[in-house]
């Protein structure tokens, strides 16, 4: 695929600041917790609590749940709530012997899921992170031109999808971190991948970024470390991610490219709001939705796709399809005129070894 002229990079020699997050990332202690406390403001939901766990003594609006066995108690009593009840009650874990503390508190569901993964805080700190690339093949060119990394934990010798260490990571505070850690620990695995001249993309959430230079200056450092061409480096963020401050997302991600990077949007929807983000974000690629591609193949209806793709060329963007899984649906994909296929018909995602032997 044509890419555009590589400016000059200013690579940062800083190296990895320390991964320290908002909530128990910090914590060295393992010790199971001894109980919840749960507290609500609004009357319909301490009149639930109170039909369904034992107020404290001394505080008869705040309830405690003890137990081996009080996830599952908590989980299956809360399962009936609807989300934002579940949100409109306050937890807090509890030490035996020790007061809760109330400036602990957050969102019942939270504090579940912090409870579900005790294995987070050591798994960022250890940086025990790994990561499969899956090929993309350029359709009318030399083969395979990228591969995309997925993240996955490794808790001992234990596989964690992404979507699990996703909702670790949010419920312990810990996105930012986890965005930063997973993109440097994606490219130094992936190093081999772009020496051998290669696209990486890695994925990238903009929103924990406040300073756009400041808040990549590991990931630089990280590419300069491992003698990379930025050229080659993909970042690809999702469009709903950026679509309420497109002006913002915009300065940001022309901050990068001008350092060399290059830029994807995932999961783009095609409808108008989209496609005026692309005008103005100008990405290198964009990766249609996997759903719309899906329905379309199905309905023998291409035409809205033929459209979207013609469009989206306008801004000098070459368009992907994701989840491809059959030659019929390659071909159809070809003749509608994508740029790039991505999907278990071109390979699955393997381990970096396994992805450049295939």
């Amino acid at each position: 695929m044509d890419r555009p002229a590589t400016p000059e990079t200013a690579s940062s020699e800083t190296p990895s600041p320390t991964v320290g997050c908002s909530h128990s990332c910090e914590s060295s202690s393992t010790a199971p917790p001894h109980g919840i406390a749960l507290r609500a403001a609004t009357p319909h939901l301490r009149e639930w609590l109170a039909a369904h766990f034992d107020a404290c003594s001394d505080q008869p609006d705040v309830f405690e749940v003890v137990g081996h066995d009080m996830l599952d108690r908590v989980g299956l009593a809360i399962a009936d709530l609807r989300r934002p009840d579940q949100n409109s009650i306050d937890a807090v874990l509890i030490e035996e012997g020790v007061p809760a503390d109330p400036w602990a508190a957050a969102p019942l569901p939270v504090v579940l899921e912090r409870m579900r993964s005790p294995w987070f805080p050591a798994m960022l700190e250890q940086r025990t992170l790994e990561f499969e690339y899956q090929p993309i093949l350029e359709i009318d060119g030399d083969g395979v031109f990228g591969y995309e990394a997925f993240l996955r934990g490794n808790v001992d010798g234990i596989s964690i999808g992404a979507q699990e260490v996703l909702l670790a990571a949010d419920a312990h505070g810990c996105l930012k971190d986890l965005d930063r850690v997973a993109r440097e620990a994606a490219i130094e695995q992936g190093a081999q991948i772009v020496r051998r001249g290669h696209a990486l993309f890695v994925n990238f959430l903009p929103l924990t970024v406040a300073d756009p230079i400041d808040g990549l200056s590991s990931t630089f450092a990280t590419i300069d470390r491992s003698a990379l061409d930025p050229d080659r480096i993909v970042l690809e963020l999702v469009g709903c991610q950026i679509a309420s401050d497109v002006s913002h997302a915009s300065s940001m991600l022309e901050k990068y490219r001008d350092l060399g990077l290059r830029i994807s949007v995932d999961d783009f929807e095609g409808d108008i709001r989209s496609l005026d983000m692309i005008d103005r974000l100008r990405p290198e690629f964009v990766k249609l939705s996997a759903s719309i591609v899906a329905q379309s193949l199905e309905l023998r209806e291409c035409g809205l796709l033929r459209a979207i793709v013609d469009r989206v060329h306008e801004s000098d963007t070459l368009v992907i399809a994701k989840n491809v899984e059959t030659r019929e649906a390659a071909d159809t994909l070809r003749d509608i005129g994508f740029d790039a296929l991505q999907g278990w018909f071109v390979g699955r995602p393997h381990p970096v070894d396994i992805a450049e032997a295939a």
